[in-house]
């Protein structure tokens, strides 16, 4: 933005003097190349501020209406499925900001209202792109739709007790939603690891390609899965069964990339996930409060609410079952740490065995789940 890149220039006074990259013909400074590098921000804002649970840094109406200007500047230069990202994007950008508004008027109807328009808009860019439409956008859809679901949960508990109903009844109308995007954001990302790829060398198909903020989505579905069957007072078999699928088939994908960290750290989370539903399963704890112990991460809250109680039943006490205080807790590489891959500095200083990607851990198992 310091470069306003989202400001017309004129042709004469296009870099204004300013040499900071160098020997760069001045030329290649064209109203193309600047919307190109405005488009490129904006993208990024979006998948930093989901992952981050902050507000986007291009969402107000001024700089959405330069991201349209900038699209239709270079909409010749552009492949459809980017446009069609970007359609995607802008709905995620402006969903937010006005959630964000109304998120201090304490008024759910209106809140849950605007939900459901926003909810429809991502549709509507998939049905003028659907001659271009494939799984990846289709995980950028969903991702986006299961973002807008859980800024509800996020929302803070009722004032007036006379509005408990009407939130209970919007948080279970978004967990029930939030089931059928998770369930069908993972679907498309294990349509993507089943593509082939030339000789066949890569094990997960074209899944191995996709940017990384694709696996940051995939746990987050798996977050969200977490909370529907933890939480939803009106799920049923069917539909906690449908649940527990999805986190059996997002751990095969985290754990079919055993020599990345971050992955089997997703698939240690997932295992944990599993461990907690069957012990309150067992237990006859279900279903439990819907509030979440994390709720200043905007959508994001849902991801760090389920890591934080992963963590939380990492470190609980066998005798007593408390965990202590969190900043005493052990991490997840410290409890994991014969099944994390290397990390830079220590491959510079140990040779290690390669893990071979196997784990006795049999997450398969849903005998829990029998009513």
């Amino acid at each position: 933005m310091q470069l306003s890149l989202y400001s017309p220039i004129s042709e004469g006074a296009i870099t204004r003097g300013w040499t900071g990259w160098g020997e760069v013909a001045k030329k290649s400074y064209t109203s193309e190349y600047l919307s190109s590098n405005w488009l490129s921000c904006f993208d990024i804002g979006i998948r930093l501020s989901t992952y981050l649970g902050m507000p986007p840094p291009i969402s107000s109406p001024y700089l959405l209406s330069t991201v349209k200007k900038a699209c239709l500047q270079v909409s010749s230069l552009l492949p459809s499925k980017f446009r069609a990202l970007l359609g995607i994007r802008q709905v995620q950008a402006s969903s937010t900001s006005h959630l964000l508004e109304l998120s201090n008027s304490g008024s759910f109807t209106a809140h849950f209202g605007l939900t459901r328009q926003f909810d429809e808009q991502p549709d509507n860019v998939k049905a003028d792109y659907r001659t271009c439409w494939t799984p990846y956008l289709e995980a950028e859809l969903q991702g986006a739709k299961l973002y807008l679901y859980a800024m509800t949960l996020a929302l803070p508990a009722a004032d007036d007790p006379k509005d408990d109903n009407i939130q209970s009844l919007h948080r279970e109308t978004a967990l029930q939603k939030g089931l059928m995007a998770s369930t069908t954001l993972i679907t498309n990302i294990m349509t993507l690891s089943l593509v082939p790829t030339d000789g066949n060398r890569y094990p997960v198909g074209a899944l191995t390609f996709p940017p990384k903020q694709h696996f940051t989505t995939l746990f987050f579905a798996t977050a969200y899965l977490f909370r529907f069957i933890s939480s939803s007072h009106t799920a049923t078999q069917q539909d906690r069964e449908l649940a527990v699928t999805g986190l059996m088939d997002a751990h095969k994908i985290f754990q079919a990339f055993h020599k990345d960290r971050d992955h089997v750290r997703a698939a240690v989370h997932i295992e944990t996930f599993v461990e907690i539903l069957r012990l309150e399963y067992a237990a006859d704890r279900r279903p439990s409060s819907t509030d979440l112990v994390t709720t200043s991460r905007l959508g994001a809250s849902v991801m760090c609410d389920a890591v934080f109680c992963a963590a939380r039943y990492r470190n609980r006490q066998s005798a007593s079952g408390e965990s202590g205080a969190p900043h005493t807790w052990r991490t997840t590489n410290d409890d994991a740490a014969s099944r994390l891959p290397l990390a830079p500095k220590e491959k510079a200083a140990t040779v290690s065995p390669p893990f071979d990607g196997q784990t006795t851990y049999e997450v398969e198992d849903t005998s829990w789940l029998e009513p």
